[in-house]
């Protein structure tokens, strides 16, 4: 096995670990939105949230740099 593949195996381990240990449930409220997750979800989803945003951000960031190299080249 590569060291890659080890990576991503104990990383996906000690995330259900962490998952396992933070199920207690919590209620989340957002204006008149209210919800009861687990922790761990609530934990989860801001992560996702924050990779697309930062996805985002990166692909806009890397589209201007080449607008700005296609105009430096004519």
């Amino acid at each position: 096995m590569g060291a890659r593949l080890i990576l991503i195996i104990v990383i996906v381990g000690l995330f259900i670990v962490f998952m396992l240990q933070n199920d207690d449930p919590l209620k989340v409220k957002f204006i008149f939105w209210s919800v009861v997750m687990s922790k761990s979800l609530l934990i989860l989803l801001v992560f996702v949230t924050g990779l697309i945003f930062g996805w985002i951000t990166l692909a806009r960031g890397q589209r201007r740099r080449d607008s700005v190299r296609g105009k430096k080249q004519r």
